[in-house]
Formats: C-alpha cells, structure tokens, sequence
C-alpha cells in the first residue's frame, strides 16, 4: 500500500506539473482549475490560489481566472492588505522581465498597488516598498506607448501614490524620502521626451525578456466560453 508521504509526493509532482503548463495536458488541466477558481466566489483566503495561476504567466488560465472581472479590481476583495500578499505581488514583478510579465497580471497587481498605497502613509503601515521594488514596477512601463496605455496607466498611478511619500516622511525617515524621490524620478524620465528610463533604472533592470513565455495553448475545448 502506498504511504502517505508517497502519496503527497505524488500530489505534489503532479500539481507542479499543471501549474509549469509546460504541455498541451497540462496547461488544459490549468485552464480548467482557473475555470473553477473563477466559478468560485471571490474570497481572500483564495489568493495564494490565485497567485499561483498568476505566477505561472500562463495567459489563457490567467483570462480564464479573470473572466467577467476588471483585472485592476479583481484584488478588491483584500480589504486590509498585509505584508505577505504586498511581498508576493512585489516579487512577481521582480521575477519577470520587462515584456515578459503578461499584461493582464501587471494590471491586476498594479491596481491593487494603487488601492493599497493612494493614501500612501497608511499603505507603507502594511508595506514600505523598497527602491528595488519600486525599479521593478517601473521598468514594465512601456515607453513608446503613451500614458493612457492601460498599463502604463496603473504604473504610473502606483508610481504617483509613492511619490507623495516625501510629504508625509519627516527627515529622520530618510529612506522614505529617497524612495519617493526614485519614484519621481521614473515618472519624470517617462514623461520627459528628451529622456529615457535608462536614466532611473539600471540596465540590468530594465533589461527586456527576448523570448516571452505566455503558456502553452490549451486545447480547443478549453478556448470556448
């Protein structure tokens, strides 16, 4: 007879391997469990779920999960924000590279960012974003698009939240006041047509994804409504 221990290995493999979707079975099967997810009502004890199905940038799970929900809304439900979920939503930006990030997910985190932090000396009470943190939303903004771009859109609104860090950071918080003005300085180099992101954010970090991996295309039955 199989142990349990076996048994939980084996959960463990296969659970792995739906949530890589590396293959057509298995981005189906992700599909399918995003589906339910979707069925589900929304609920706040449901996010590492959900945050898993993001973190597999796998675009037709992820619509699936976000069927019939504005994705700058979809987070609505974490009502009182906490330091896991704040580090979860900052690591995924870290992870990915600039265009590699799909876009639906950039606009859900971005706008649950913005919700957290609009009165951004109570957002900074759950979370104080580092620098890093604040190079690694930034460097999603697409430059060649204008400000109205849906994405750059929710960074920017983010990026405008931090930047009022420097009005409520007394001296003594000087790492407040030097992430605001980082913050700043993003916008700045966005907005300025004479200027580029280069200038705020290191090439390392800005360097782009040159082969994106959005999933693989489930099967057909798994396309339809």
């Amino acid at each position: 007879m199989i142990g349990k221990e076996a048994l939980d290995s084996l959960h463990n493999i296969y659970l792995l391997d739906i949530l890589k979707a590396e293959n057509l079975r298995a981005s189906s099967a992700l599909v399918a469990y995003a589906r339910f997810l979707n069925d589900e009502k929304l609920e706040y004890n449901l996010f590492p779920l959900y945050l898993k199905i993001f973190d597999s940038n796998n675009q037709f799970a992820i619509d699936a999960l976000l069927n019939n929900y504005e994705p700058e809304k979809f987070l609505e439900i974490i009502i009182v924000p906490n330091s896991y979920v704040l580090e979860n939503v900052f690591s995924l930006f870290t992870k990915f590279k600039s265009e590699g990030m799909y876009n639906k997910v950039q606009r859900v985190f971005c706008g649950f960012l913005h919700s957290v932090y609009h009165i951004v000396e109570e957002g900074v009470r759950f979370y104080l974003p580092t620098i890093a943190d604040i190079n690694n939303v930034g460097k999603h903004l697409v430059e060649d698009e204008d400000q109205e771009f849906p994405l750059n859109r929710v960074i920017l609104d983010f990026l405008s939240c931090i930047t009022d860090l420097d009005s409520f950071a007394h001296k003594d918080f000087q790492d407040r006041i030097e992430i605001a003005r980082q913050a700043s300085k993003i916008r700045s180099d966005y907005f300025d047509n004479r200027r580029k992101l280069i200038q705020s954010i290191t090439e390392i970090v800005l360097e782009k994804d040159s082969d994106p991996n959005f999933g693989v295309t489930p099967d057909q039955m798994y396309l339809s409504e």
